[in-house]
């Protein structure tokens, strides 16, 4: 029985098989390892858990021979699974005859993790070889034990430059007594520990490193030494350098200036203000962190009047993808406003919206300056009102007496030529038959004379006139216009035989006794210059358009007369200006300028195109309503 228990109760599988090597009795751990069940056993072969059943063969004739066996193999399962197994093997007697106890152990476990710290452990040795970062670890001396080739890489052979146990003088010597204090304290303490120094590489350049260690102990608990790691840092360190260097300059600008600077986290409470924000509120910054800024400084109109967070253009910076810039008051810490010009910039992270920077410019200087200027510029303006006021009713009076100057001239000089004119033609009507050729010729010529003297005084007082006359506008039906100017051009119109081509034309707002002078002069130098070869053709229509903001119309008179070249395009419009001689046509070369003058007081322009010998062409823009 106790026997039994025993056979039983081992971990290992225990197998009986006897000389046929047929399998008689099998414990519980034969059953699991092997995956069968007992019944499932007993009357086998053994040789059945052999992966090579030739193995079984030489283990039962060693057995049976009285010898003992022992040794490793593969073994397989029930499930066609194979495995590495231990055994060993002993013949005795069993139920009177002799039989074989088979003891097997499934080792494959054992092998795996063994197969693992093998490359555990090489893996963990090309690690350290090939790393970038100094391993090392000490006893509990101190004394290094381990330090892995990185360091030897950097420094210089351990055996020669710089042994494992003095790896001190690897070190500057201006970090070494610092380095060393703190690595002693740290192991006095048996406390982490982690420092920055300097090393000295083998190719004489001056690195930073960081070292980080921490103590371990051994399995009973006793300490055991410290094992840590160096990392060359330089890099990081010229970073830190080099943003301590900008920080510092930061610092110095936003301390300075005269600009109040805030910023803003993302509830727009205040993380940040520079001096001269401080100097601008009259708050610190530890004063502002119970609220957004908006509740400090800038909750209150000037007219007591509440300022909600939304209206707030520091607010509308969150929703902008570029500064805000805006004119607001601030409220100082005692409750005074201030005015100020402000920029809120959002702080934008991968597009979201972090926070927001303000700059603010007290401007209250400014506005005094500004206000002093407008009231300046106020007391000039009404100044220089005055002054106008004053030359204007000069100028009107002037105006008026050159204006009543001029019809007296104008009467008194036409009086005499009338004169001259009257008796020319009386002398020629009683002397006519006794006058020869050539008396008559020079009393023809007097009546000429006269005639085209009074029509130049006529043409120059009208001319003057224009410039006189106060402008009263209305509504003009040009239709109606031009109806009256051909009626009284009738007979020159039968007699030239002209052509008129009129389009309906709109109405404007105009003078119509100018507007009227305007068409009839132009009427008028069309059938005066006919060209010789054909009869007159006059045409004019009309275009709608917009020009400078203004409703305009374009009105297009066209002939087919003698026309003028090109270059004597803006002459035609000059007083005087004649292209012609008197000989071949009358006129006094006022007539166009009186058109330009029209033109110019309805606020239009004008154009003349021209080809000689093919007629000409007038653009006249005049607006469809005049100002005021």
């Amino acid at each position: 029985e106790q026997y039994l228990s025993i056979f039983n109760a081992t971990f290992d599988s225990m197998i009986i098989y006897d000389e046929d090597g047929s399998i008689v009795e099998a414990n519980p751990s034969a059953c699991r390892i092997f995956g069968y069940a007992y019944h499932e056993l007993i009357g086998k072969p053994a040789a059945l858990l052999f992966e090579n059943p030739d193995d079984f063969r030489v283990l039962k004739e060693i057995a049976l021979s009285g010898r003992q066996y022992s040794g490793t193999n593969r073994r397989i399962r029930k499930d066609g699974t194979v495995f590495e197994a231990e055994f060993k093997g002993t013949d005795f007697i069993f139920r009177g005859k002799p039989h074989v106890l088979s003891m097997v152990r499934d080792v494959s476990a054992t092998h795996e993790v063994r197969a693992a710290l093998e490359r555990s452990e090489t893996l963990a040795q090309v690690i350290t070889s090939v790393s970038p970062v100094v391993l090392w670890m000490t006893d509990s001396t101190p004394v290094t034990i381990y330090i892995n080739q990185t360091w030897h890489d950097w420094v210089g052979d351990a055996s020669t430059d710089h042994p494992d146990d003095n790896w001190i003088n690897a070190i500057v010597p201006a970090d070494r007594e610092r380095t060393e204090a703190t690595f002693s304290a740290a192991f006095e303490a048996r406390r982490v520990f982690s420092m920055d120094f300097r090393i000295r590489r083998r190719n004489g350049e001056e690195r930073w490193c960081s070292s980080h260690g921490s103590p371990y102990f051994n399995p009973d608990g006793s300490f055991g030494g410290y094992a840590g790691s160096v990392t060359d840092i330089t890099e990081r360190k010229l970073t830190e350098q080099r943003l301590e260097s900008q920080n510092a300059l930061i610092n110095t600008i936003t301390n300075n200036t005269q600009q109040g600077l805030f910023l803003l986290d993302e509830r727009q409470f205040c993380t940040y203000l520079n001096p001269a924000a401080e100097q601008l509120t009259g708050y610190r910054i530890e004063e502002l962190q119970e609220k957004p800024l908006h509740y400090y400084i800038h909750h209150t109109h000037p007219d007591g009047r509440h300022f909600p967070l939304e209206e707030c253009p520091i607010d509308h910076a969150i929703g902008a993808r570029t500064p805000v810039h805006s004119e607001t008051m601030f409220i100082d810490k005692s409750g005074r406003f201030i005015p100020v010009a402000i920029i809120a910039s959002p702080i934008l992270e991968g597009g979201r919206w972090r926070g927001t920077v303000i700059e603010a410019r007290d401007v209250t200087e400014e506005k005094l300056v500004q206000e002093e200027l407008r009231t300046q510029e106020k007391k000039a303006m009404a100044l220089l009102e005055g002054k106008v006021r004053e030359r204007t009713g000069e100028l009107e009076k002037r105006n008026y007496e050159l204006l009543q100057f001029t019809s007296i001239a104008s009467h008194d000089l036409k009086e005499p030529v009338r004169k001259i004119s009257v008796f020319s033609r009386l002398l020629l009507e009683r002397l006519g038959s006794t006058l020869d050729s050539g008396n008559a010729r020079y009393l023809n010529n007097i009546i000429g004379s006269a005639d085209r003297m009074i029509r130049l005084i006529d043409d120059l007082l009208a001319f003057s006139r224009l410039s006189h006359l106060e402008p009263a506008f209305e509504p003009v039906d040009l239709n109606s216009l031009l109806g009256g100017i051909i009626e009284d051009l009738e007979l020159p119109i039968r007699e030239k035989s002209a052509e008129l081509h009129l389009t309906p034309l709109p109405v404007i707002d105009g003078i119509p006794l100018q507007l009227g002078q305007m068409f009839q002069n132009l009427f008028s130098n069309s059938l005066k210059f006919v060209h010789p070869d054909r009869p007159p053709r006059i045409s004019l229509s009309y275009v709608e358009l917009q020009e400078a903001g203004r409703h305009c119309y374009r009105f297009v008179y066209e002939d087919n007369g003698i026309g003028f070249h090109t270059t004597q395009a803006e002459k035609i419009f000059e007083v005087f200006q004649r292209l012609h001689t008197r000989d071949r046509y009358e006129g006094t070369g006022v007539g166009l300028a009186i058109v330009k003058r029209i033109v110019d007081l309805h606020h239009g322009s004008i154009r003349a195109i021209g080809e000689e010998n093919v007629g000409a062409r007038f653009e006249i823009t005049l607006p469809a309503r005049q100002p005021g």
